[in-house]
């Protein structure tokens, strides 16, 4: 086959594929859009750098999953933050409600990007509601196994993120004590990405007779109780409580907080409890990139381990910001040089991070950028220190990463782009049981990855504005 031939062959494989496998995301008056996809899986990562990584996420949900049963630790870490931020402050006026169970399940999404200087992964964000893709992005790497199926030299990293999710759902199932019991989705009003979670859906009820229900905020009212705290809706008996929504500021109501807390109290598995929900904070992943905390959790791992999950969870560099920070050198960077920075709030999900100017702008401090800028020496750390608000509280301070770049091209419907400048986010999906006993063990999976590619100076990564390709790995042999 001519390489012509086998371009074109390529092209309408990926085409076809995509249209038969529902690799869409659902618009108004059911419209569908595609999803940007790669047209050929990346070969940017070794093996031995995914296995590192998914060694990695596992030490990492190992240590929130302890930090999650040290419930003193979660308030005095996240307490004065949680006085600047509404939804923080919610979750932690409930903390003591996630513990009514005799254990606790979270899904996760550890998102990375590897330091081109250090070839070392940095963690962007852990995520404990915003985890979406667990079956689009297995369905893309069978896409592309499919499609450079003559291409021998292509060994595929199998992506198992579908079967992960659906065996820790019915793990957590199997516990509640009503065979016939429903997992409930709570997802967002117009949700653009119901193909994938029609397929997580299908997937549960075909594979382990679990029925699945969805529910939009606009119908949360419909959510009901009996006098023994059992979950209903629609006359259905609820085992699962699944968050898909309600992570970031914008997404809360009055409603939702009453609702929140009688499920938290309820006979239902919260996936996640406001606890893990709470420790997923930037706040907490912070506070976590410190050593001596790490060595105290993950006590049996080796030295070399821990500075690897602090250097990861900090990227180096990571500060809260709170007044003793005003005092520190990389403040005054910050100041001189925000395009270095991220300023991030403790939402999940996209949209919500301050890059260069924004967070300058952000905490009011615009005219010392223009001071520092005429001159470099002078000294801000008294000014700073009498600025601070208490709304500051509600950000951590990140350093800019610079991933490696290569060649990628995109499809997003019939539009194929070539680019020079592509980089890539891996995230990868954990499920992890926490009993409340100490006696007990944590059991904790990684296994599957979301891989978005996007162009290096996009700063967001949104893949339904177009931003970020559904992506997938391949060792090159």
């Amino acid at each position: 086959m001519s390489m012509n031939e086998q371009s074109s062959s390529l092209y309408h494989d990926t085409k076809l594929y995509y249209a038969t496998h529902g690799i869409n995301f659902l618009k108004p008056e059911y419209t569908l859009h595609p999803v940007g996809i790669t047209l050929s899986p990346c070969t940017a990562l070794t093996e031995a750098e995914y296995e590192r990584m998914e060694n990695l996420t596992s030490a990492i949900n190992i240590l929130y999953a302890k930090v999650l049963r040290d419930k003193e630790f979660i308030k005095e870490s996240l307490q004065e933050m949680a006085k600047a931020d509404d939804l923080m402050q919610g979750l932690m006026d409930m903390l003591d409600d996630s513990y009514g169970l005799d254990e606790q399940m979270y899904v996760s999404r550890c998102d990375y990007m590897i330091d081109s200087e250090t070839n070392f992964p940095l963690l962007i964000e852990i995520n404990m509601v915003s985890v979406g893709c667990t079956h689009l992005a297995p369905t893309v790497q069978r896409l592309h196994k499919f499609t450079h199926r003559y291409q021998e030299e292509l060994k595929p990293i199998i992506n198992r993120a579908d079967d992960n999710w659906v065996s820790a759902m019915n793990s957590l199932m199997l516990k509640y004590d009503n065979p016939d019991a429903s997992l409930l989705m709570i997802c967002l009003d117009g949700e653009l990405n119901q193909f994938d979670q029609y397929l997580m859906m299908t997937d549960l009820y075909e594979k382990h007779g679990i029925k699945p229900l969805r529910c939009t905020r606009s119908q949360i009212s419909e959510i009901t109780f009996d006098e023994e705290n059992r979950v209903f809706f629609r006359g259905n008996e609820i085992g699962i409580i699944y968050w898909r929504t309600f992570y970031n500021h914008h997404q809360t109501t009055p409603e939702f907080w009453d609702l929140r807390r009688k499920l938290e109290k309820s006979k239902a598995y919260c996936v996640p409890t406001a606890a893990a929900q709470l420790i997923g904070s930037k706040y907490m992943q912070a506070t976590l990139s410190n050593p001596d905390i790490v060595r105290k959790y993950l006590s049996c791992y080796t030295e070399e381990e821990i500075q690897e999950v602090a250097s990861s969870l900090g990227h180096g560099i990571s500060h809260t910001v709170t007044p003793e920070f005003t005092q520190h050198k990389d403040m005054k960077n910050f100041v001189m040089y925000p395009e270095r920075w991220v300023l991030k709030p403790q939402g999940e999900g996209g949209s919500n991070n301050f890059f260069g100017m924004d967070g300058i702008v952000r905490l009011g401090l615009t005219d010392l950028h223009e001071s520092l800028k005429a001159d470099p020496t002078l000294e801000i750390a008294e000014e700073l220190r009498n600025r601070f608000a208490d709304d500051w509280n509600q950000f951590v301070l990140m350093k800019w990463i610079k991933p490696t770049v290569f060649d990628a091209e995109f499809l997003i419907g019939d539009k194929l782009t070539h680019y020079e400048d592509a980089i890539f986010e891996l995230g990868i999906f954990n499920t992890t049981f926490v009993p409340h006993s100490s006696d007990e063990s944590i059991i904790t999976r990684s296994d599957g990855y979301l891989l978005r590619t996007k162009r290096k100076d996009d700063r967001e990564g949104g893949m339904a504005v177009g931003i970020s390709m559904l992506d997938s790995l391949a060792i090159a042999e």
